[in-house]
């Protein structure tokens, strides 16, 4: 146990010493999370966060009632990338559920260190080669307005059509899909993609239905998603307010395509 969290181990994590490991999201609303080995493709540690009010008995009664209910594991990767989009469970009655990455993925160590994966030199040369936008340009999806008063920060949140950092473009269709789902399934803020939720809720949420169409200044697109977040975070607030944050990044995830450029 550490202090924040229960762990219930379902596999030896001496086994799984130096592979690369990643968390998952059993259930954000209830605290659950659980450690996945991708060299193994085997789940090692159920984690409860104590805060949703677990005891040690009740964690170990989910555990086994969850990981006996599956009979394998496979995670599925982008071209190239080190991390996986999502891992999908195989159940006794050939049932699948899926399960979301809830942290960038880490080498097991004797104590538990999470090494973050950056994009590699290579991607980041062929999104520039590609003549899309330098991958530093956050000036896309900018804040566009700041209420000091009721701590309210409006902004871009997606543009179609247009390279994000990644050098990835998204159209307006699926712009429109990843807006819809966050507003109905999701609606969690976290702070440069931390995966943890922060003390802040979009309160607006909208999608331009018209080109040259006036957000307090900001001139958007047909098909831009754009909204508003309050937010409720003092050290957060402070860093809207100082210009240390400029702007939002959605986390998305989808399979790329080539296109002619």
């Amino acid at each position: 146990m550490d202090n924040d969290n229960l762990h219930i181990a379902v596999s030896n994590q001496a086994e799984h010493i130096g592979h690369r490991c990643r968390s998952l999201s059993i259930d954000k609303s209830t605290g659950i999370k659980t450690i996945y080995c991708q060299d193994c493709s085997k789940l090692i540690d159920y984690v409860f966060k104590k805060a949703k009010g677990w005891q040690p008995d009740q964690a170990e009664k989910f555990s086994k009632t969850h990981f006996t209910q599956f009979k394998s594991f496979k995670h599925f990767v982008v071209d190239q990338e080190t991390e996986f989009v999502k891992v999908v469970g195989t159940m006794l009655d050939d049932v699948e559920a899926d399960f979301l990455p809830y942290s960038p993925s880490y080498v097991m160590k004797a104590e538990i260190v999470e090494e973050k994966v950056e994009l590699t030199k290579e991607a980041k040369e062929a999104a520039e080669k590609a003549g899309r936008v330098a991958l530093d340009n956050i000036e896309e999806v900018s804040i566009v307005k700041v209420d000091s008063e009721r701590h309210l920060v409006y902004g871009v949140f997606l543009y179609p059509e247009k390279a994000d950092h990644d050098g990835d473009v998204i159209s307006a269709l699926d712009i429109e899909k990843v807006a819809h789902g966050f507003m109905i399934d999701y609606r969690d803020i976290d702070e440069m993609h931390k995966k943890e939720t922060m003390d802040a809720e979009i309160v607006e949420s909208f999608i331009a239905w018209k080109d040259d169409l006036d957000f307090f200044g900001k001139i958007l697109a047909k098909g831009t998603w754009a909204g508003t977040i309050h937010v409720n975070d003092d050290e957060v607030w402070e860093k809207v307010k100082d210009g240390t944050y400029k702007g939002f990044s959605v986390r998305i995830s989808g399979f790329r395509e080539p296109i002619n450029v």
